[in-house]
């Protein structure tokens, strides 16, 4: 421990992971005395060799000694693994802190669970705040995005601190403002993170297409950034960045890496509580999906064996094959955020938490995986007409779209014909084919096969109310 007085904290840090100790860092480089805590001591004393260690950051090696060593009000920032090992924190601090005390948790929580938090906690005076942190570990060392919120009457107390280690927007607005109560902060921190589901299957395939083509991973790496000069996207970005990567023996790193891609529950999170909305959003979904699928390598290997199934091969002019792909790419990307921000709108409306959707996409804009221009015209789109339904109905996305579905629809059937598994690329079409058609006549079979079977109604094109069909009698005839 330094000599400052134990007091001298202004925030204190539980948890010293690698976003945890990427953000004790941010704060100490902005001038804030942080107290820095991990329930095994390993992880303080790795953060206190740190060489750019700043003087401000003070080590503690109990929980009382940390709590005491802050100045009250006290704020402290959870950053532990999300679901029961946040709860355990909680039930340890809490009866060390004080009424008016301040805790902010800034794992990938459930906002369901954040909600229920809070209600915990303020029966004892401290407010809570459940905050999105987007960026990574990078992100949380030089600046992410933050989303809190939660007691609305603790932001005051915070706002000057959070906007301050975060990353700042092309703006040159702070990607940091209060999104609403409860659980509002995460839910829409894990919708981030399922758009990113989707528009990171989406460059996948686009990936897999290429290299289909015939390109190397060099000849991939320039296509991105070609296709990056004006969506600016920081996915595509580290694409090119991946596909360029060499190992150790300098043959391409992409091709010594095994086919299953990981995940941590925010997108299956994101479909979930979509659903419970009512809201369909097969392009993220199909992102989730496609990762779980990777999963199973032994089946999959298995499969391919008992068919066996040849490498699909794609041919055709290149030029126009980039072009088509392109055009492809920023048509999925444009539907896969439309269908993320419906989410949102429909949550805000459902649960009344008064969501400020050109703000979301502003924060977005900077430190966060899936910043990209489009948040720029997201942003547009939604000053210009709060009650838009629809970014669908955008003029932005409808000129987007338009030129971009052609192509998409070109490259989906190549890829479908070649056995090139294609899943957001097709649900991203299927999308918008469902979404823009005069009729779909399959839900109008589903809607006579449920009321024959489960006597579920339906409704008539022709005439107001709900309809009940006697089944049986037209089977006596």
């Amino acid at each position: 421990m330094t000599n400052r007085t134990k007091a001298a904290c202004q925030i204190g840090m539980y948890g010293l992971g690698p976003m945890g100790r990427s953000l004790v860092l941010n704060l100490a480089d902005h001038g804030y005395a942080t107290a820095a805590y991990n329930i095994t001591a390993d992880l303080t004393w790795q953060l206190m060799k740190v060489p750019e260690l700043p003087g401000l950051v003070t080590p503690f090696f109990n929980e009382h000694d940390f709590i005491a060593g802050l100045k009250q009000p006290r704020t402290v920032m959870i950053m532990v693994k999300s679901g029961s090992p946040v709860d355990q924190v909680i039930a340890r601090l809490l009866p060390l802190m004080d009424p008016g005390d301040i805790i902010i948790e800034g794992g990938n929580s459930d906002f369901r669970d954040t909600a229920r938090r809070l209600r915990a906690v303020n029966e004892k005076g401290v407010m809570y705040i459940g905050t999105g942190v987007s960026g990574g570990e990078e992100g949380a060392r030089r600046g992410p995005s933050l989303m809190p919120g939660g007691n609305r009457e603790a932001w005051p107390l915070v706002k000057e601190l959070l906007q301050s280690i975060a990353a700042r927007n092309p703006q040159g607005q702070p990607c940091c403002e209060w999104i609403g109560p409860e659980g509002a902060g995460h839910f829409v921190k894990t919708h981030h993170n399922g758009i990113e589901y989707g528009v990171m299957q989406v460059i996948g395939e686009v990936c897999w297409v290429l290299r289909a083509l015939g390109l190397s991973n060099g000849e991939m790496a320039d296509t991105m950034d070609g296709w990056n000069r004006h969506m600016k996207a920081f996915l595509l970005e580290i694409t090119a960045q991946v596909l360029r990567a060499n190992d150790d023996d300098g043959s391409p790193l992409l091709d010594h890496v095994l086919d299953v891609a990981g995940a941590k529950g925010t997108g299956a999170g994101t479909v979930v509580s979509a659903l419970d909305l009512g809201q369909a959003v097969n392009i993220l979904a199909a992102g989730v999906a496609a990762r779980l699928m990777s999963t199973n390598r032994p089946r999959r290997l298995a499969i391919r064996d008992a068919y066996n199934v040849p490498e699909p091969v794609l041919s055709g002019p290149l030029e126009e094959w980039k072009e088509k792909l392109g055009l492809a790419l920023e048509a999925a990307f444009a539907l896969a955020y439309a269908q993320g921000f419906t989410t949102l709108e429909e949550a805000s409306i459902q649960y009344n938490w008064g969501l400020n959707l050109p703000q979301i996409a502003s924060i977005w804009g900077g430190g966060c995986i899936i910043r990209a221009q489009i948040l720029n015209e997201i942003a547009a789109a939604f000053t210009a007409d709060p009650k838009l339904d629809t970014l669908l109905l955008a003029p932005a996305f409808v000129e987007c779209i338009g030129r971009g579905v052609p192509a998409l629809r070109e490259v989906v059937s190549a890829c479908v014909m070649a056995g090139l598994p294609v899943p957001a690329m097709n649900s991203a079409l299927s999308n918008f084919d469902s979404m823009r058609s005069p009729g779909l006549i399959s839900a109008s079979v589903i809607a006579l096969l449920r009321d024959l079977f489960g006597a579920h109604t339906f409704q008539r094109v022709d005439r107001p109310g709900t309809f009940h069909r006697d089944w049986q009698r037209d089977a006596a005839r």
